[in-house]
């Protein structure tokens, strides 16, 4: 049986956790016993948090991490191996770029046509919905190079407990109602977010008082950002990065949880978020769900293509990025994925220049409302109870077009 060579194209945090992950752990299930190597390769992008590569090497079946220079350094595979390229996140055309240099198949995973002016470019796109195939059918792509393989985030979130079992191991207080912030994982996400969903959870509780907070937060996560930005506002926290904690008022303390977030979102009563990849694993939880975009600094928010690369102290960029965020946001009827799949708002959005007061007041009024908070939780199993993505990508991989 011939060798493969699998090379994965990434680069933000959301991708390696909702896309990258259930991608490889199906490979080494289908390539058992067969001579592979897998290479993550990590692409330009400013939705980085500077530890992607440090995460990706500690995915079960990576076999090393490289940057996109160095891996464009690298030999044309041969003739004795299957190379193949599958592009996950970032710029597709250096993705395809590389994919030339090495020789490889080259394979996307996308909802929009890439590359329709080269008819042969891409061996074979993975679509996630149907909305996808509509786009891909106006482009003229045929049929037979695409797979409608479902969203791959859906399979990301593979709990191994029930609510009760994962309230147990994780030692929280059995029947104690949690709610969980978490505020993404790019640095200015958790740099200012955190310490402004910690002013939210502190309101929260005085409203609640027979209620916890917890924080899950990305691995990738900068433990000295993530500390400074705390110091900066005044936060209070204790302990080192194993089991940090913040001071949520009235002599309670809140853990931050680094390596177990879907499992503990799993024993929250609600959850409260920034927009980001996590808003769809949440919903594969059916934990009600309130998403906040606070555009308060909306110039610290990255932009996708070359006017993400503008620096912030060009004369003028910084206050007109932050009309073109607004703008942007004003014209988008719902930003987080959740909404965005379902073409109907499913939990609700608060965005705008907010204060901690004002997602406090909004999150204490869905607490009141239990009715609300079954019906976003029944609504999110209906969005994404159907799995099996990353089995169809896998399938395509590492069989190979003739055997599916």
């Amino acid at each position: 049986m011939e060798r493969l060579e699998l090379y994965i194209t990434v680069n933000s945090p959301g991708e390696i956790a909702g896309w990258l992950v259930p991608v490889l752990r199906e490979v080494l299930i289908r390539a058992r016993g067969r001579h592979k190597r897998i290479t993550i390769v990590t692409l330009p992008c400013q939705y980085a948090s500077g530890k992607e590569s440090f995460f990706a090497s500690r995915i079960e079946g990576v076999d090393r991490v490289v940057s996109l220079w160095r891996a464009f350094g690298e030999k044309p595979g041969s003739q004795s191996a299957r190379v193949v390229l599958l592009h996950l996140g970032g710029e597709p055309f250096l993705s395809l770029l590389l994919a030339r240099r090495l020789g490889a198949e080259f394979f996307i995973y996308s909802s929009r046509p890439r590359f329709t002016f080269w008819p042969r470019a891409v061996e074979h796109y993975f679509v996630p919905d149907e909305q996808a195939v509509a786009r891909f059918a106006d482009a003229f792509v045929p049929a037979e190079r695409m797979t409608v393989t479902g969203h791959l985030v859906f399979d990301s979130v593979c709990l191994r407990q029930n609510h009760d079992e994962a309230c147990s191991y994780l030692g929280l207080e059995p029947g104690r109602p949690l709610v969980a912030f978490l505020a993404g994982s790019r640095p200015f996400e958790y740099r200012e977010g955190l310490p402004f969903l910690v002013r939210v959870a502190q309101e929260v509780l005085e409203a609640f008082p027979d209620h916890g907070a917890v924080f899950p937060i990305a691995p990738t996560v900068d433990e000295l950002l993530l500390r400074q930005g705390l110091e900066a506002e005044g936060i209070a926290f204790r302990g080192s990065e194993r089991v940090l904690e913040v001071d949520v008022g009235g002599g309670r303390w809140a853990r931050l949880e680094r390596h177990f977030g879907m499992e503990v979102v799993q024993c929250c009563r609600l959850a409260v978020a920034f927009p980001g990849t996590n808003n769809l694993q949440i919903a594969c939880v059916h934990v009600p769900l309130l998403v906040v975009i606070p555009l308060n600094k909306a110039e610290e928010i990255p932009l996708d293509g070359l006017l993400g690369n503008i620096p912030l102290w060009v004369p003028g960029w910084r206050s007109l990025k932050r009309r073109l965020i607004r703008t942007w946001s004003e014209r988008r009827p719902y930003l987080s994925l959740p909404n965005v799949f379902a073409r109907q708002p499913i939990c609700p959005e608060l965005r705008g220049v907010l204060s901690p007061g004002d997602v406090a007041k909004k999150t204490i009024e869905m607490l009141r409302n239990p009715a609300q908070l079954d019906r976003i939780s029944r609504d999110f199993w209906t969005l994404t109870h159907k799995r099996g993505a990353a089995v169809r990508v896998a399938r395509r991989l590492v069989d190979g077009a003739n055997r599916v």
